[in-house]
């Protein structure tokens, strides 16, 4: 899968099934997904198009370590559409929360109004309940969430995590095409007596309304 993918809603349900993931629910138009591991929820318009988009370039913060340690820079260790799990990682070796920021692949022809903004990363640890945070930097301000002092809890096993943004946080209107290109996403992770906190994939996903329509609502069996 390329760095950018621009599928429509169809599509892309067709192709989450194909990954595994399942159908929780439906409504008329809506589809609601769940991913293998259960841990959030998805819901897809079919009225509306998706727009993923990749790691292509560091961002303003490279705190992270590699893994591999043979030259990759950290967001090539994050960027692929099929998640390698421990072959490629960034973690967390110290005593302190840090974090990575990635630019993205900027849109290309794409356009209409953008109803949502939604970040992943897939994150384990050598030791259970360790914290993990997405990080988004937009307009100048860095975002997270969880927000304050809560965090994702990781497993010790590879598990999907994700928040959506409906709006841009910074101004509060509807993202534009520009804060899309402009936009920068990554991991924070936390740790604890030296224990590997570590993210393999980070990806971000661009539900808007087409100027026309891409697709039709149908429902997928």
């Amino acid at each position: 899968m390329p760095k950018i993918l621009h599928e429509t809603c169809q599509q892309y349900v067709e192709r989450r099934l194909s990954e595994g993931w399942c159908i929780a629910g439906r409504w008329k138009d809506l589809i609601i997904l769940s991913p293998p591991d259960g841990e959030f929820l998805r819901v897809v318009d079919l009225k509306n198009d998706i727009l993923t988009i990749r790691p292509n370039a560091p961002g303003d913060a490279t705190s992270l370590l590699p893994n591999p340690g043979t030259g990759e820079a950290n967001w090539e260790d994050v960027d692929e559409s099929t998640p390698d799990e421990d072959s490629t990682y960034v973690y967390n070796q110290g005593d302190t929360p840090i974090y990575d920021l990635y630019n993205l692949t900027d849109h290309t022809t794409e356009g209409g109004s953008i109803n949502s903004v939604t970040v992943y990363t897939r994150c384990r640890a050598t030791l259970a309940n360790i914290g993990a945070r997405l990080i988004i930097k937009t307009e100048g301000s860095i975002y997270e969430y969880p927000t304050n002092t809560t965090w994702w809890l990781l497993t010790t096993s590879y598990e999907n995590y994700s928040y959506q943004w409906n709006t841009n946080p910074n101004t509060g209107a509807a993202w534009t095409w520009a804060q899309i290109d402009a936009l920068q996403a990554g991991p924070e992770l936390d740790n604890v007596a030296k224990q590997t906190s570590r993210c393999t994939q980070v990806y971000v996903e661009v539900d808007y309304t087409p100027g026309f329509p891409h697709c039709q609502a149908v429902i997928i069996d």
